[in-house]
């Protein structure tokens, strides 16, 4: 859609039924009204307030909820478009994002590498989150790939969503056709993709064939049963409410590898956001953390297994929990579920190690 086109179908078509305000905090604390809020901007409320634009995580809940099927996090991120845009002053530290993505998307993290079969169809995307997370099961992934579907290449890099979701359009689109470059080049039409922020972006902005790792592995099987039916309670990342089939195969591959899925109240297409959607924690460190410690507090009393590496470290430091490739591949989990977040500057360090790791393999 073009300038501001979405803020004015939201002024046009929202029926004020308040839906959307009823079940998301930041639609309660900072929108009110959709249709008034929307008027206001095309007005051009945005030149003195940037920074509620960016205070939504776009987790897409009130989409899924709205009759018109208004989406206010599309609003937004038209919005935060406008605001790159015309460059207006970016509010608490979303500035850094395009340092942190020169970082993620440069070569110093970049690598390619062909399929062991030399018939390159596909190459796994192991993604900035994970790497960010876990250089190990990063690489144990990415083994059991080279052992179990010999025509999967290689592609290490960021998908460049905080780029896009940022308002940095033009930086984003750099990062995506090195993405589709890369892949012509080894002959992959299809990507296999851990992270759902990736696949959100892949489906709906960069327009990139994927399949999720998760599919994959119910589908081939061929990984140890290593638990005993010990429980977990299942976070769906909100970037994976579009995406019924992964979530589904995130709860039978847990399954198969040994142990017990239970649910918390809002799953599925009715999960929320962990936290740290939307850049939101650039923005608002302190909102940010209050929507972390809503989340969390759903899970008390229970370990956590998530298939995002970011909302992993957005709950640890309220309840235990562990990336679902731990249930498949650390032999350690007690261990797991014990360590601290990451910090920035490990998350950069762990980025560093799985190339390393992975370039070994």
């Amino acid at each position: 859609m073009g300038d501001m086109e979405y803020t004015q179908l939201v002024a046009d078509m929202c029926v004020e039924c308040m839906v959307c305000v009823k079940i998301c905090d930041y639609a309660k604390e900072y929108v009110g009204n959709p249709k008034t809020f929307a008027n206001s901007y095309l007005s051009g409320k945005y030149v003195v307030d940037q920074k509620t634009p960016f205070m939504c995580t776009l987790c897409g809940k009130c989409g899924a909820s709205c009759k018109e099927k208004l989406d206010l996090g599309k609003m937004m991120l038209e919005l935060r478009d406008k605001i790159q845009a015309e460059d207006l002053p970016l509010p608490g530290r979303v500035k850094w994002v395009k340092n942190t993505q020169k970082f993620d998307t440069g070569d110093e993290l970049f690598l390619a590498k062909p399929a062991p079969s030399g018939n390159t169809q596909r190459m796994f995307f192991p993604g900035c989150g994970l790497a960010g997370y876990s250089p190990e099961m990063a690489a144990e992934a990415w083994k059991w790939l080279n052992q179990n579907d010999p025509d999967c290449g290689l592609l290490y890099t960021c998908c460049g969503a905080p780029s896009r979701v940022s308002g940095n359009v033009e930086f984003y689109e750099k990062v995506v056709a090195r993405l589709k470059d890369t892949m012509a080049q080894y002959g992959a039409t299809q990507l296999v993709v851990i992270c759902p922020d990736c696949m959100e972006h892949f489906r709906d902005d960069a327009h990139i064939d994927f399949v999720s790792l998760y599919e994959v592995m119910v589908e081939k099987g061929n990984f140890p049963k290593s638990g005993n039916g010990e429980e977990w309670m299942i976070h769906d990342p909100c970037k994976s409410r579009s995406f019924p089939e992964v979530q589904a195969a995130s709860r039978k591959l847990a399954e198969m590898a040994g142990y017990t899925v239970t649910e918390p109240k809002r799953k599925g297409k009715r999960t929320v956001c962990c936290g740290q959607g939307g850049l939101i924690a650039y923005t608002d460190a302190a909102w940010a953390a209050t929507q972390s410690k809503a989340r969390a507090d759903e899970f008390v009393g229970h370990d956590f297994v998530t298939i995002c590496g970011a909302c992993r470290e957005s709950l640890a430091p309220y309840v235990p929990g562990v990336h679902l490739l731990d249930l498949v591949f650390n032999g350690n989990l007690d261990a797991a579920k014990a360590k601290p977040a990451n910090g920035l500057a490990d998350k950069k360090a762990n980025q560093k190690r799985t190339r390393e790791l992975l370039d070994q393999v």
